[in-house]
């Protein structure tokens, strides 16, 4: 099994992440893709003389959404994992709940679990309420319009199977930052493949909180009505594919 965390700015934690992973004795691949416009956060690696790891350092914010697709397409040019995990470095995404993903792919024979924060038995720790109305009123505007039916469109802790990961691989996102995290359930759902989610407990980092400005609110909301008329050509082109 395969792990692909992109960063920007987390070189105090990277390195306690990655120890926490090579702790599993399945995972055999971590692929970390760093935007970070200085050599901190790599720094951090260079004690792990471990051949699992893999570190992609690009000096640019290009976006979340394009770091995860760039640790795919390498995970998948080195070898064909059954399973590929995707989390983020800040410990937001705790590695204690990796087994209950990797039981819950295989139990339920799905092609992509998301780890959700809107199930019962989820919970969101230290979040400010405007970043919490955000993500609330973004994921049911998602549900809305692209009718996947899970609760949590926008929450980066999932984990893909061989299969699922490498349809992404075939064209590109729609965007390369947050809506991202939409456009790769709609392209992996409307390919056939079953999506599901367990309980996650989030944790806010701890280092402060990225302002909530309206480009964001308003690219997100944009964003997801792009993906809306992407699935809607889909539908109407690919209806031979579409099993669910």
């Amino acid at each position: 099994m395969a792990v692909v965390i992109p960063t920007f700015n987390e070189a105090e934690t990277i390195s306690a992440l990655v120890e926490a992973l090579f702790a599993y004795p399945f995972i055999s691949q971590v692929v970390v893709v760093d935007d970070s416009p200085n050599d901190l956060t790599v720094s951090q690696l260079t004690n792990f003389d471990d051949k699992r790891l893999v570190v992609i350092q690009r000096k640019q914010k290009a976006g979340r959404g394009s770091a995860v697709m760039e640790g795919i397409c390498k995970v998948l040019s080195i070898s064909k994992p059954d399973l590929i995990i995707e989390m983020d470095a800040d410990f937001s995404h705790q590695p204690k709940e990796i087994p209950g993903l990797i039981n819950k792919i295989l139990a339920c024979q799905a092609g992509l679990v998301v780890a959700s924060r809107y199930l019962p038995g989820s919970k969101i720790n230290n979040w400010p309420i405007k970043r919490k109305l955000f993500s609330k009123i973004s994921n049911k505007f998602a549900q809305f319009l692209l009718r996947i039916p899970i609760a949590d469109y926008t929450n980066g802790f999932r984990i893909y199977t061989y299969s699922a990961a490498n349809l992404l691989l075939e064209k590109p996102l729609l965007g390369t930052g947050f809506i991202a995290l939409s456009d790769v359930l709609v392209r992996i759902y409307y390919h056939g493949f079953l999506i599901t989610e367990i309980p996650t407990v989030f944790n806010n980092r701890t280092r402060g909180e990225s302002a909530l400005c309206f480009k964001e609110i308003s690219n997100a909301f944009f964003g997801i009505f792009k993906i809306y008329f992407y699935a809607k050509r889909f539908k109407k082109n690919n209806k031979q594919v579409i099993k669910v």
